[in-house]
Formats: structure tokens, sequence, C-alpha cells
């Protein structure tokens, strides 16, 4: 999730383009190592991206 959200932000997507993108972009499965193509591996939810982010936020990972 981290290089997802590193990926979001140096392209200065929305939260529902980074969905779109993680699940549909083969140029982001490989960045990321996404190897399967099942349904499961190929998609993040928003309300993951928010947790995520918050989780970063909290940590000082900046």
């Amino acid at each position: 999730m981290m290089g997802t959200l590193l990926i979001q932000q140096m392209f200065d997507f929305s939260d529902e383009e980074t969905v779109r993108q993680f699940a549909f972009n083969l140029e982001w499965h490989y960045a990321l190592d996404i190897t399967d193509n099942s349904n499961a591996s190929a998609y993040v939810s928003l309300k993951t991206i928010w947790s995520m982010r918050e989780i970063v936020t909290r940590s000082g990972i900046q």
C-alpha cells in the first residue's frame, strides 16, 4: 500500500482515480509487483486508501 500511496502522490491522482489505476493499469501492477491476476489482488477500496493515509500521517512518514 505504501507504493500505491507513493504513486498516487507522484501523479497527483484523486482517491477514486487511484482505485481505478490500481485495478486496471498493468504498469501499476508491474511497479507494485502484483503478479496474480485475480480480482482480489487487483482491487483496493477507497476505505483502504483512507486508512493507510491516516496510518502514514500518524506515524510521521513524509
